[in-house]
């Protein structure tokens, strides 16, 4: 795990620019947490050649596993996770994929959470790096002539594919182009504040989106059948919402007011209802959809378009 860094000439505006503009509003509230996870690909070409087939060989394209290891596949599971954890805290950035805007107030428990998640990971990587040699024996047996030596690095060299890091960066319009060219540095910095604009309308768009999404699927779960039976849920049914509520103040860096008074009132329905009471109390079941259903359809006319980046908090299956 980095420290905190600055990212090069994608530098925030100086303290003292007497000028407000959006990049400086939003950066106040918030910084970009760049994400670097790698992992061992096992995924390989096949050549046609060793394919025996009437069909014309220029439209096959073969592939192959090179290894079979739950160990492998449990820090796939772990990037997942981490991945995971940091869209529930981050938002849509200005930067490239694996970029989280993080908002101040939630750099201090994302820092220690990630700190466990990546000492896990740890853990996990040093089990594969066990297990590789045996794994390679297994797999040579399994593909046959199809194996090949060449595919495998060796365990001195295996370690930095499984690189985890991230560090902090800052953006804006390179204050170094103003000892170049006052016009350069002008047009560059329109660039940075249409982009901050945009990134600011999706953040609006992703937490309105993402609320609707945890609604509507309480509200469907909480639906009796057509025969008038409860439906199953899981216990994520009320934790994923709930946990969206807890962060909610945090990342809404764009004060978005009409968002914030449906999460009040979210949060005054599901006040004691946990989800063994939803489970064992039909009358509270039933009070906690209609309520939750009023919510959703404020929702309904608040979310008019789908994100172009959804960041997905409706994970609850059932």
């Amino acid at each position: 795990m980095s420290s905190p860094m600055p990212f090069g000439s994608l530098s925030a505006p100086t303290p003292d620019s007497p000028e407000q503009d959006p990049q400086q509003s939003l950066f106040d509230r918030a910084i970009i947490l760049s994400l670097t996870m790698s992992c061992l690909g096992t995924r390989r070409k096949v050549s046609t050649t060793s394919i025996e087939t009437d069909a014309d060989k220029a439209l096959l394209h073969v592939s192959k596993d090179i290894l079979d290891s739950p160990e492998l596949a449990a820090i796939h599971h772990l990037d997942g996770s981490i991945r995971k954890y940091l869209k529930t805290r981050g938002l849509p950035s200005p930067l490239k994929h694996g970029c989280y805007l993080l908002p101040i107030d939630l750099i201090e428990p994302v820092e220690q959470r990630l700190s466990e998640l990546f000492a896990e990971r740890e853990t996990a990587v040093g089990a594969f790096m066990t297990a590789y040699p045996a794994k390679i024996e297994d797999v040579q047996r399994r593909l046959g002539p199809l194996f090949d030596t060449t595919d495998y690095p060796p365990v001195g060299e295996l370690r930095a594919a499984f690189e985890a890091s991230f560090q902090y960066l800052t953006f804006g319009a390179p204050t170094a182009l103003q000892g170049v060219s006052r016009t350069l540095y002008e047009r560059e910095k329109d660039k940075a504040i249409q982009r901050i604009a945009a990134v600011e309308d999706e953040i609006t768009q992703v937490l309105r989106f993402s609320l609707k999404e945890l609604v509507d699927h309480m509200v469907d779960r909480l639906q009796p059948t057509s025969d008038g039976k409860p439906k199953v849920f899981r216990n994520t049914l009320i934790s994923n919402l709930t946990e969206f509520l807890d962060t909610f103040k945090a990342r809404n860096l764009t004060n978005d007011q009409d968002l914030e008074a449906l999460t009040h009132q979210a949060r005054a329905i599901l006040a004691g209802a946990d989800a063994e009471t939803l489970r064992s109390s039909a009358d509270t079941r039933a009070h906690v959809h209609q309520q939750m259903a009023t919510v959703k359809h404020a929702l309904d006319a608040l979310v008019i378009t789908k994100p172009t980046r959804k960041f997905n908090f409706a994970n609850d299956e059932t």
